[in-house]
C-alpha cells in the first residue's frame, strides 16, 4: 500500500470512530417512546438556571408516563403460574481470603 492510500484511509476512519463514539456514548439514553432520560433525575439538589424548568417538565413527563402503566395481574391467578416451584440451592458460607490478598506474607 502506498503512504497515500493510508492517509486517505485514515483522514476517512477518524470521522467514522468520532460518529460511532457520539452515538453510543452520548449523555442521555433513549427509552422506548423516544424520550431522552439524562442523569438529572438522580440529583439530589434542585437545578437551577435557565434549563431547570425544561429538564422539569421531561421529568414530569416521564413521570405521567409512568403512571399509565397498567399492570395485568391475572397471570399471578394462573394455576399454571402457581405450579411453579422454586429449584434454588442455599449456598454454604465459605471462609474468606486474607483482608488484602496483595500484601507480602
Amino acid at each position: 500500500m502506498s503512504k497515500k492510500f493510508k492517509i486517505i484511509i485514515g483522514v476517512l476512519i477518524i470521522p467514522i470512530i468520532f460518529f460511532a463514539y457520539s452515538t453510543f456514548f452520548s449523555g442521555g439514553d433513549k427509552n422506548a417512546k423516544g424520550l431522552t432520560v439524562t442523569n438529572s433525575v438522580a440529583q439530589t439538589t434542585p437545578a437551577t438556571g435557565a434549563g431547570s424548568s425544561a429538564e422539569g417538565q421531561e421529568i414530569l413527563s416521564v413521570l405521567n408516563s409512568l403512571k399509565a402503566v397498567k399492570m395485568d395481574t391475572e397471570f399471578f391467578d394462573d394455576k399454571v403460574f402457581k405450579s411453579l416451584v422454586d429449584f434454588s440451592v442455599e449456598l454454604a458460607p465459605q471462609p474468606a481470603g486474607r483482608f488484602n490478598p496483595f500484601a507480602p506474607i
